[in-house]
């Protein structure tokens, strides 16, 4: 009996090691893979678009003039190109969109228009895989970069100083981070993925699907 056992043990080892050996070849060539993702909550956006004459800073502008109600958004639309360089390493950039809008009232509080801005990021991450398998892989991903606001009037304005010329603000580029601690992957070629994340672009879930060439 011990003897069986002992042979099981060894033979057990052999194909263990020599699938870890496979797994390791399969992946020892860069791997691209792209992705579409939906979700999150972009917190910085949202609070970027607050114009200055909003209901909810100043609930007196709607005695005295038009005012704008609250800012509503899809999500985060990221379009993502990872290059898979290591087993436990790749690189990759993020593009994201995210719309945004608010409606604009009449003092008699009669909806009388729309308005419309859009958020774009371009983010250049590192993603680290900390557990692998053929179907499923886990990963954290961090990366830094910038973002354009597009029609954000709180951040492009102009002003007049003291002695009457008039100032033009520019302050739609912003520097941008994202931190991804926990996401997978879910398939071989075609994958299904979900992340959690906290930053500048968003804040809380964002799933998707991409394909591995």
């Amino acid at each position: 009996m011990r003897h069986i056992t002992l042979k099981s043990i060894i033979a057990g080892a052999l194909l263990l090691c020599t699938g870890w050996n496979a797994w390791g070849e399969e992946f020892d060539k860069m791997q691209l893979s792209v992705r579409v993702g939906l979700g999150g909550s972009p917190v910085a956006a949202q609070n970027y678009y607050k114009a200055k004459n909003s209901y909810n800073e100043y609930p007196l502008s709607t005695y005295y003039g038009d005012y704008y109600g609250p800012a509503y958004t899809s999500g985060v639309v990221n379009v993502g190109v990872d290059l898979r360089i290591l087993k436990w390493l790749g690189l990759g950039i993020d593009i994201n969109v995210t719309p945004i809008w608010h409606d604009k009232y009449h003092k008699d509080d009669s909806r009388i228009g729309r308005e419309t801005g859009v958020a774009l990021t371009i983010l250049p991450m590192a993603k680290f895989y900390y557990f692998r398998r053929p179907i499923i892989m886990l990963y954290g991903r961090a990366g830094m970069g910038f973002g354009k606001y597009f029609n954000y009037p709180s951040l492009t304005y102009s002003y007049r100083d003291n002695s009457g010329a008039r100032h033009f603000v520019d302050e739609s580029y912003k520097f941008e981070v994202q931190c991804v601690p926990f996401g997978f992957e879910l398939g071989k070629k075609v994958f299904w993925f979900a992340e959690l994340g906290v930053g500048t672009v968003y804040i809380g879930g964002q799933t998707g699907i991409g394909y591995r060439f």
